[in-house]
């Protein structure tokens, strides 16, 4: 008898148990709690203002984020949930029991959150009272996940301790709010310069005797991991290239290789606050490590390495710091609870890279060994990508190369893509880069590997191989609707969610878009998923050129990438009178002799006979139908070449030295740097940029609409190791 009664006394708490949750978590539905400017003018007229009132206020299951300097409470809505515009409301607070009322000032008629005030960063007013006081706050709606930080400020180069807490509102999200302690830092390079810094965040938990220990967790749907970055999108208007880029190769070929290895990032966009305050909109997301792509922690037979410098000629010179021992390499790896990983095991660490480019470097003409030593999928979609997204600065860096082992094979990894779709640096540039730098036509090949070698040799298939590969992709995720749909996300995400317009008042400097000429508050990605829209079938026509040209010499393939070849007048710039005993470079020119159509079949736009070593310049005008044979301007202080007729012809003027800078120039070397420009039509056409910093033996420029493109001619990748590389190079 007794257990009986004391089963059913444990039933009936479980039930009251319930019932008190219910009565907790149901709170009161807010379209109860909403009052007219009448009402809101009578309350308050009946009590006395004091603003140090304050409630905690759930909406639902989601306690408010509250911004103490601004008054106002962040809501942000469950993806897919019923109840997201109409949830039910309560409010815990210290003083007494408050209540609260939502002032609706708008249509009677109009829902109190709805789609438009949210996209125009409106808010809703909101009154806390009681009996004698009253204090008006506000309400502000996103669309995003909402992350908080508390921690030290301001934040530095090195770590300081800090605390998160992560509403995740999406739909099929199983933890709603995630919090740890961790650590944070500033991360990054140039982007590192601006107010708006990107983060690193380390997260953490205390283990028994009072250790840190590395907190893994997985993030609004990203794998799991216990190192996150914020990236914050500051130089770029649209907000969105990096983040859509990096996820496009992630959802496209991210597991394309030979043993399905993750090679791409993710990021999801969220609002942050930190010590209470709004801070912007970011990207969470995460950098390539050794467990991502399969790398044994510690394991010294195989090596994460990121290519953070443009070497474009790659002299591999020792360095002192054991982590970037390499000169424009950097080692990426962990070793076992923290531990020195002593100075032998960087020496192995470092012999897989030197021994994983001598093997190429030995073997470039045998085209076997090379596809044995690459997983051919990866390398095939890195060039395809970096071409379409118009990733100059992915060719000679921002990548993570992972090497396996003593198969040699090695897997690209893409990085920081926010210089894409037409985005480029400019030292003069607001914040440093010109946001619609190139054309939508605008494209290259990239000979910055030896997947280019191969096509240099020309004994396999791998052209056609390519080609299948592109026009498979075309027709899944980079299709036009795949892509389109990509962008449409992300525009509901950043511009629906009113982030966009609170990052400009938060952010002011940084890069915006211009919005409609109708509604000033109005903006959205119409522009750029245009220009992406076109950016895809000029590379499709890059490639059915590319096709046709099939067989031909490199030099002669690469005009593929070129839209308007076939019209354009072409400069010769010759350093080396030995490049004409080059078979691809006469093929070039018997190319773009080909293209010329004229009366005279003797007649050749440029003829190679016709140069000899004084020769320096060769000048093809196609509509004049004229072509120039120039000696060299005479010196650095001659800066211009006449025609015939005494008119301008060429002009050479001292380059930018804040350029070549950049790419590790020391300031005091006499390098002698200068842009070309052709005279056309009474203006000036730029053509190319020169420097004495990298040795060109030729340089060919495609002239067109009074536009110069300085057209790819590296071919054969020949790696250069110092003595002291030589010698750490294994027998």
């Amino acid at each position: 008898m007794s257990r009986r009664i004391s089963f059913l006394i444990i039933l009936l708490a479980l039930a009251l148990l319930l019932l008190f949750s219910l009565r907790i978590h149901t709170g009161t539905p807010i379209e109860k709690l909403v009052i007219t400017e009448d009402d809101f003018s009578a309350l308050c007229a009946e009590r006395t203002e004091d603003k140090e009132l304050q409630a905690s206020i759930y909406f639902d299951e989601q306690e408010l984020l509250y911004e103490s300097s601004s008054g106002c409470y962040y809501y942000s809505l469950i993806d897919g949930s019923s109840s997201a515009y109409t949830p039910s409301v309560r409010i815990k607070s210290p003083d007494g029991s408050p209540r609260i009322a939502f002032v609706k000032n708008t249509d009677p008629s109009l829902p109190l959150i709805s789609d438009d005030m949210i996209s125009k960063n409106g808010s809703v007013r909101l009154l806390l009272y009681d009996n004698t006081r009253y204090c008006i706050r506000s309400l502000k709606c996103t669309l995003l996940p909402i992350l908080s930080i508390q921690c030290e400020s301001p934040f530095s180069e090195t770590y300081g301790s800090m605390s998160m807490t992560l509403f995740d509102n999406g739909k099929d999200s199983t933890r709603r709010r995630f919090l740890s302690d961790g650590k944070i830092r500033i991360r990054g390079g140039i982007t590192s310069i601006y107010p708006k810094v990107p983060l690193r965040m380390t997260l953490l938990y205390t283990s028994t005797g009072n250790h840190p220990r590395k907190n893994p967790a997985s993030l609004l749907g990203m794998p799991k991991n216990s190192d996150w970055v914020l990236y914050p999108a500051y130089n770029d208007a649209t907000k969105v290239r990096n983040v859509f880029t990096q996820n496009l190769w992630a959802l496209s070929c991210g597991t394309d290789n030979l043993h399905g290895i993750p090679t791409g990032v993710e990021y999801r966009y969220l609002e942050v606050f930190v010590n209470g305050k709004y801070n912007g909109l970011y990207a969470l997301g995460y950098t390539p490590d050794e467990a991502m792509v399969c790398l044994d922690q510690g394991d010294t037979s195989g090596g994460l390495f990121k290519k953070v410098i443009d070497t474009r000629d790659d002299s591999f010179v020792f360095q002192n710091d054991p982590e970037e021992r390499v000169y424009g390499y950097r080692l990426i790896h962990e070793t076992r609870n923290g531990r020195d990983a002593g100075e032998e095991y960087y020496e192995q660490k470092w012999s897989v890279l030197l021994s994983y480019y001598q093997y190429l470097a030995e073997h470039a003409g045998d085209s076997e060994a090379l596809l044995n030593a690459m997983d051919l999928d990866n390398a095939m979609d890195y060039f395809l990508f970096v071409g379409l997204i118009q990733g100059d600065d992915s060719i000679y860096k921002n990548f993570y190369l992972a090497i396996y082992g003593d198969d040699r094979h090695a897997l690209y990894c893409p990085w920081d893509l926010d210089a894409t779709w037409g985005n480029e640096y400019c030292e003069y540039a607001h914040n440093l880069y010109i946001q619609d730098s190139h054309t939508p036509w605008y494209s290259f090949f990239m000979e910055y590997s030896y997947l280019n070698q191969l096509l240099v040799n020309k004994d396999t298939d791998v052209l056609d191989q390519m080609l299948r590969k592109y026009k498979d992709l075309r027709s899944g995720a980079w299709s036009d609707d795949a892509v389109d749909a990509m962008l449409a996300d992300y525009e509901r995400k950043i511009f629906s969610s009113g982030a966009y317009l609170r990052e400009m008042k938060r952010w002011p400097d940084g890069d915006y878009m211009s919005s409609s000429p109708v509604d000033p508050d109005q903006y959205d990605l119409s522009a750029f998923r245009s220009y992406v829209r076109e950016r895809l079938h000029e590379t499709d026509n890059a490639y059915a050129r590319l096709a046709a040209l099939e067989g031909e010499s490199i030099y002669v393939q690469r005009t593929a990438a070129y839209r308007d070849f076939d019209r354009s007048d072409i400069i010769m710039e010759i350093n080396d009178p030995n490049v004409l005993r080059d078979p691809d470079l006469l093929a070039l020119i018997d190319h773009i002799n080909s293209t010329w159509k004229t009366a005279s079949k003797t007649q050749k736009a440029i003829d190679p006979e016709r140069i000899d070593e004084k020769t320096r310049y060769v000048v093809f005008l196609r509509d004049k139908g004229e072509t120039f044979y120039l000696e060299d301007f005479g010196g650095k202080d001659s800066s211009v070449v006449f025609d015939d007729d005494g008119s301008m012809l060429l002009l050479r003027q001292e380059g930018d030295r804040d350029y070549f800078t950049f790419y590790g120039l020391d300031e005091d070397e006499e390098t002698y740097a200068y842009t070309l420009y052709l005279q056309q039509d009474q203006e000036l056409c730029a053509c190319y940029d020169r420097s004495d910093m990298f040795y060109e033996p030729v340089i060919v420029s495609v002239i067109y609409d009074g536009y110069g493109e300085k057209m790819n001619l590296l071919k054969d990748y020949s790696p250069v190791f110092s003595d002291d590389t030589t010698e750490a190079l294994p027998e």
